[in-house]
């Protein structure tokens, strides 16, 4: 839910880092896509912890504000693919000694658990981070970020299919918004109006 904020986050870094048009239009479907992800996850039994609210925020303001940063400066001139492996690599030797001292060493793994890692780490990290790489150097920031919001979509999708997980009124309504969201900020990536912001 926290990380449905990246969109709104990125227009606005967007707006002041690299001169993207910052639209009404692009506000709100930024908007539609907090509120349709919020109706898709949160439960009235939901309990928000404020650590891992706090974790969330700090982390999506990281995303948001390196994906900007790539599309100012650009990528190495490596493969996507070489450019991901680097970075995953260094992500993990910077969390393999917090997850050792916060978790303790790791349970032994069996076959299911192996084929989820290779999974994870194939296709779910390398491949989707060599393709976001390649979105944002060929679209506006805010535009491919807004693209984000289609995983929990996907999620809950995936719950009803495979797991009988039957969606809620409110969760429909939620993908529906979220859907009208991401088509508003592709259809329209410019906007029609400009928001007026002035820096000192």
């Amino acid at each position: 839910m926290v990380g449905a904020i990246q969109p709104l986050v990125v227009a606005f870094l967007a707006y002041f880092l690299l001169g993207e048009n910052l639209t009404w239009l692009k506000i709100l479907a930024a908007i539609l896509g907090i509120g349709g992800v919020s109706l898709i996850v949160l439960k009235p039994s939901a309990h928000l912890d404020p650590v891992g609210l706090t974790a969330a925020f700090a982390g999506t303001l990281m995303m948001a504000t390196a994906t900007v940063l790539l599309k100012r400066w650009g990528k190495p001139p490596v493969s996507p693919f070489v450019f991901t492996s680097w970075q995953l690599v260094f992500g993990s030797l910077m969390l393999a000694p917090v997850a050792l001292i916060v978790e303790g060493i790791p349970p032994p793994m069996n076959a299911t658990n192996v084929f989820g890692y290779i999974y994870l780490g194939s296709v779910g990290t390398g491949l989707a981070y060599a393709l976001w790489f390649r979105g944002i150097s060929r679209m506006n920031a805010s535009t491919v970020t807004s693209l984000a919001l289609l995983s929990s979509v996907t999620a809950v999708l995936i719950d009803a299919i495979l797991l009988g997980k039957w969606l809620s009124v409110w969760q429909i309504t939620g993908v529906l918004l979220v859907l009208f969201g991401i088509a508003l900020a592709q259809k329209f990536p410019a906007g029609i109006k400009q928001v007026k912001l002035t820096t000192n």
